[in-house]
């Protein structure tokens, strides 16, 4: 049986607003967790090389925060006609937008540094969130 539009429409709106809040706060714990780790000498050592420590956490945030953003959204959002969860493709597109925006940015600032490896490996995974949100085609 065909959901209600309203329905669809609400959980939609929730799962997007649900998504950004969890994918935000878990992007900040797992920051805690890295800035946590790092603080032992032999581990931040360790993770030293081949790169440096920011880049694994820069990295491992987002992935980690866009995650728990598409886990969230994907729950609560329901299907339109169409097969689309646009609370999904809007968390990706948001996630997209704003990490691009921070790569170009630490880009200008700072040069090809592992902030901008991070931010961008993020923008690609609000992208995977948009072909999530897209369907089963």
């Amino acid at each position: 049986m065909e959901k209600p539009i309203s329905t669809i429409i609400v959980r939609n709106i929730l799962g997007c607003i649900c998504g950004l809040v969890v994918g935000w706060l878990a992007y900040m714990f797992i920051g805690v967790i890295f800035g946590f780790l790092f603080s032992i000498e032999w581990v931040a050592k360790l993770l030293s090389w081949p790169s440096t420590p920011i880049l694994y956490m820069s990295t491992g945030m987002g992935a980690f925060g866009a995650l728990q953003a598409h886990t969230v959204s994907d729950k609560i959002c329901l299907e339109n006609s169409k097969g689309y969860k646009w609370g999904t493709i809007v968390v990706g597109v948001v996630i997209l937008v704003y990490f691009v925006y921070c790569t170009i940015v630490n880009w200008i600032r700072d040069g090809f540094s592992d902030f901008v490896i991070g931010y961008f490996f993020t923008a690609v995974c609000g992208v995977l969130l948009i072909n999530e949100g897209r369907g089963k085609d």
